[in-house]
């Protein structure tokens, strides 16, 4: 008996390591949004908001949490209308427009108390809190758009990967969200608290 449940669990971690290798660019995907978006970004926020002014940093975080429903009901309709192979693209291009918003706001958060036209009158100024307002309000919504289309990725993965149970792709998605998560607190604690990268 001891051996028939060691037979299962060798085919048990062999099953998970095919599926992790198949499913490796949501997973990554995953990381990577959750690295930015529940690390990286809210420790940076406030050096690429408040220097143009306190409200634009409350719209911000107000316009965020409008964004992430609205973002996760309208990938629910894009999964239930396309095929695999256009939702992967979907995956990529939300991806890829995430990491372009992340890393103006991180070019504010680096230029601060002085980002991208701050200091160039009151026009001006209204439109750099305009921009990094969108910035944000984009972040966010692909974030959460992103999120939803990679997790069904995994539960629904391309052929030629193997299928797991329920609870397997629950812990391989949250393992990997936490991760990123880690990785961006971390490394952001870094930069604002001991390099001194971002100012106030």
């Amino acid at each position: 008996q001891q051996q028939q449940l060691l037979q299962q669990n060798m085919v048990s971690t062999t099953w998970n390591g095919r599926w992790v290798r198949g499913n490796l660019t949501p997973l990554l995907q995953l990381l990577w949004m959750a690295f930015w978006q529940n690390g990286a970004i809210p420790s940076i926020l406030s050096f690429a908001t408040i220097p143009y002014s306190s409200t634009t940093y409350h719209i911000a975080q107000t316009l965020q949490l409008c964004a992430s429903p609205i973002a996760s009901g309208l990938a629910g309709i894009m999964i239930s209308k396309t095929r695999g192979h256009e939702r992967r693209r979907w995956l990529h291009a939300v991806t890829l427009l995430h990491t372009l918003m992340n890393a103006y706001i991180v070019v504010c958060g680096v230029m601060s108390p002085t980002p991208p036209m701050q200091d160039g009158g009151q026009l001006a100024s209204r439109g750099g809190s305009a921009l990094i307002i969108l910035a944000v309000t984009i972040a966010i919504f692909t974030m959460s758009f992103g999120k939803v289309v990679a997790v069904h990725e995994l539960v629904q993965p391309s052929s030629g990967t193997p299928c797991l149970d329920a609870s397997s792709i629950m812990f391989w998605s949250g393992m990997t969200t936490q991760l990123g998560s880690l990785l961006g607190a971390v490394l952001f604690y870094l930069l604002v608290n001991v390099a001194r990268v971002f100012h106030n």
